[in-house]
């Protein structure tokens, strides 16, 4: 039995070997295979401009932000597998937050779009701190409430859905974070 809840996976990375967008696009595996009605958005189909504040005050927001903003609107439940660059956000992901994140439409709360869905967070890397410096910057552009878990298991118990940070070389535990979604 299908279940009425939405996922939308996005990887931060558009790189074709990227194990963050393996991971969204497992996780959206995952979902679909579950019955719950999921979209895997791949943002080298949205491109868009380095964000410049002359070019939307002269000409708005690239179309693209706006379809990449419809997109998350329909969805309740939105999952970023994103890598770390040079500890942070990675420059393809915060440059699609931030023109997102400025279309507002009347009578729309700033930044609603990131405010009325669940985001979890997760990276899949080689590396000794598997990404986690590159979602905590992820969550502070996404405008998201700290609340970060090494373990799905402490979510839950907490039963704490709205963000979820999951950062470790181990990307089974953002799995494992997705299928708590799922359940809850």
């Amino acid at each position: 039995m299908p279940h009425s809840i939405k996922l939308l996976f996005i990887a931060g990375s558009t790189r074709e070997g990227s194990f963050n967008k393996k991971l969204a696009q497992l996780g959206f595996g995952i979902a679909a295979a579950n019955g719950l009605q999921a979209t895997f958005a791949d943002l080298g189909d949205y491109p868009m401009p380095i964000y410049d504040g002359d070019m939307e005050g002269s000409s708005g927001a690239p179309d693209n932000a706006y379809k990449l903003k419809a997109l998350l609107m329909i969805h309740e439940g939105v999952f970023i597998a994103s890598p770390e660059y040079n500890a942070s956000i990675t420059p393809l992901l915060k440059n699609t937050l931030d023109w997102v994140g400025r279309i507002k439409t009347e009578g729309e709360a700033p930044l609603q779009v990131f405010k009325s869905r669940v985001f979890a967070l997760g990276a899949a890397s080689p590396g000794a701190l598997g990404g986690v410096r590159g979602l905590i910057a992820t969550r502070q552009v996404s405008k998201q409430k700290p609340r970060t878990y090494a373990d799905y298991r402490e979510m839950l118990k907490q039963k704490d859905l709205d963000l979820v940070l999951i950062g470790t070389p181990d990307h089974w535990h953002a799995l494992m974070a997705i299928e708590a979604m799922k359940a809850g």
